[in-house]
Formats: structure tokens, C-alpha cells, sequence
């Protein structure tokens, strides 16, 4: 640049600025678009978990309320009815479980995997308590028992 104006040189110091803010300002643009397309991606994957989550939830209240139905109901067919619909939230639960374990939101995330599979194996143990032993002594109408091993 020697031998070149002050008025040359200020320009020139100018547009090698201006590209270089231009450079940034992009990289900045760049940066933002791609980070708000993440966090966009993660809220997607938290809200379908949260979704699985209360559906998983929903399931169990409703079976809970079918089977202490069956507990007041005094007719076979409505027990029996009440039974049919424990079954099908409980296969509907099973669904939503193995949904949310194998669903994106877990990976990586080995302390979630964790609790959701001791909270179905929990389920799991009550599930088959309730079907192979409550809902029979409410069906037989042996409901004292069905009490006492609800205890």
C-alpha cells in the first residue's frame, strides 16, 4: 500500500472491514438459523416424550378407575366389561412404553432409559398381579380377598 493516498488506503482498510463484518454477521446468521433449527428439533422431541409420557399416565388412571368399578359392580356382564377395557389400556400402555423407549428423545440419555425401565417394570408386576389374580377374585365375587390383596 506504500506510495498509495491516505483516501486509498482509508478505503481500502474500509472494505477489507466491511468484509470482514460481513463475515461475521453471516457466521452469526449461519450460527442462529442452524441453533434455532436444534432447539426447534429438541422442543419437537420433549413434547412428543411429554406427550407418550401422559398418555402412558392417562392409561393407567383409566384402567385404575375400570377396575375399581369392578369392585362396585354388581353385574357379571358390566364386570366383565370393566375387565375387557383393563385389558385394552393395559396393551395400550405396553405400546406407549416400548413407543417411548425406543422413540429419538432417548438417545443418549441412559439415566431416562433407566427410570422408564424400572417404571415399566414396575407396571409390568402390577399388571400381572392385577390380571392373573385381582381381576379373577373380583370376577368370582370374592371381592374381601381382592381387598385384602390390594392392601
Amino acid at each position: 500500500m506504500k506510495g498509495r493516498s491516505i483516501k486509498n488506503k482509508f478505503i481500502a482498510m474500509f472494505i477489507i472491514g466491511a468484509l470482514f463484518v460481513s463475515l461475521i454477521a453471516a457466521t452469526a446468521i449461519y450460527g442462529t438459523v442452524k441453533g434455532s433449527k436444534e432447539m426447534e428439533k429438541l422442543f419437537l422431541e420433549q413434547y412428543d416424550a411429554g406427550h407418550a409420557i401422559n398418555h402412558i399416565k392417562e392409561d393407567i388412571r383409566d384402567a385404575r378407575i375400570s377396575l375399581l368399578t369392578m369392585f362396585t359392580e354388581k353385574e357379571q356382564a358390566k364386570k366383565e366389561a370393566h375387565r375387557d377395557a383393563v385389558y385394552a389400556l393395559a396393551a395400550d400402555t405396553a405400546v406407549d412404553f416400548e413407543a417411548l423407549l425406543n422413540s429419538r428423545f432417548l438417545t443418549g440419555r441412559e439415566a431416562v432409559i433407566g427410570r422408564l425401565t424400572e417404571a415399566r417394570s414396575v407396571w409390568e408386576a402390577f399388571r400381572e398381579t392385577r390380571d392373573n389374580k385381582l381381576v379373577s377374585l373380583i370376577l368370582a365375587g370374592n371381592e374381601d380377598e381382592a381387598r385384602k390383596l390390594v392392601s
